[in-house]
C-alpha cells in the first residue's frame, strides 16, 4: 500500500504524488510552485549614508554643526533601533568606500512555503520540512504546509510525526480529502488496516467517486480478509477509472 496524494497548486485539484502532470489542467507537478499568497510581501529597503563633516571656519558654527549631527544620529538610531531588520545583507560596498549600503528584508509564509515544495519536489525532505516549519511558525492555519509536512516527515521515515501533521490539517478543516488519504496510507503500511479503511471511508464520504480511495479501501479490506467486501470496492474503483 504506496502512494500519498498532493494537489496541484494550477487549479487545486487533488493528484497522485507520483503523477509527473496534472491530469486536470496538464500542470507540471514537478515545476508547481504556489503563486496566491495569504499574507502581504513585507520588504523594506533601507539606505544608511555615512559622509564627512565639512570642516566650518566660524566656531559657532561647528557647535551647531555638531548639535545637529547628534540629533540626526539619535533620531536615526531611535528609528533603526525600534524597527530592527529581520536580516541584512552588505551591498556596493567596492564602488564608494565612503557610504555603506545596506538592504533590510522579510520573508513571506507563502515564500518559505514554495522554497519547501521545491524542495520536497527534488527529494531534499530535510531542508524542505525545514521550510514548512518556518512557514507555519508564521502561518499556523496554512493547512498546504500542513499536509506538505506530513508528506515530508512520511518520507523521512518519522511516521507518528506525520500522522500528527495530517491530523492538524484534519483539525483546520475536516472536509478535506487528502489529508485522510495520506493518513491512510500510512496506517495502511503500518497493517493497522482497520484504520486505514476509516480514513478511506472518510475520502470517500467526502467525495464518493474518489476511485484512489474505493481501490485501497479494497486492498485494506482483503489483506483484513474481507474478500467480498474488497471486491465491491475493486469493482467501484475500476467503474470510476481507476487502473492502477
Amino acid at each position: 500500500m504506496i502512494g500519498k496524494k498532493i494537489f496541484c497548486l494550477v487549479c487545486g485539484e487533488e493528484i497522485p504524488r507520483d503523477s509527473t502532470f496534472c491530469p486536470n489542467c496538464g500542470a507540471d507537478v514537478k515545476s508547481n510552485v504556489q503563486t496566491r499568497t495569504s499574507l502581504p510581501r513585507e520588504e523594506e529597503t533601507k539606505v544608511y549614508t555615512e559622509k564627512p563633516v565639512p570642516q566650518k571656519s566660524n566656531g559657532k558654527r561647528i557647535v551647531a554643526a555638531v548639535i545637529g549631527i547628534v540629533v540626526l544620529v539619535a533620531v536615526a538610531g531611535f528609528f533603526l533601533f525600534s524597527n530592527p531588520p529581520e536580516s541584512l545583507s552588505y551591498e556596493d560596498e567596492s564602488q564608494d568606500p565612503q557610504t555603506s549600503v545596506y538592504v533590510a528584508s522579510t520573508i513571506s509564509a507563502t515564500e518559505y512555503y514554495n522554497e519547501g515544495v521545491s524542495l520536497y519536489n527534488q527529494g531534499r525532505y530535510s531542508e524542505a520540512l525545514a521550510k514548512f516549519e518556518k512557514a507555519l511558525e508564521m502561518e499556523p492555519n496554512n493547512i498546504e504546509a500542513w499536509i506538505y509536512k506530513g508528506n515530508t516527515l512520511d518520507d523521512l521515515g518519522r511516521y507518528s510525526e506525520a500522522i500528527a501533521s495530517y491530523d492538524k490539517a484534519i483539525t483546520l478543516n475536516p472536509n478535506y480529502a487528502v489529508p485522510w488519504f495520506n493518513k491512510g496510507i500510512i496506517l495502511g503500511n503500518q497493517g493497522k488496516y482497520q484504520d486505514a479503511i476509516t480514513c478511506f471511508d472518510k475520502v470517500i464520504a467526502i467525495n464518493p467517486n474518489d476511485a484512489e480511495a474505493w481501490a485501497y479501501k479494497g486492498i485494506a479490506l482483503e489483506l483484513l480478509g474481507r474478500t467480498n467486501e474488497a471486491k465491491v470496492c475493486y469493482e467501484k474503483a475500476k467503474e470510476l477509472g481507476y487502473t492502477g
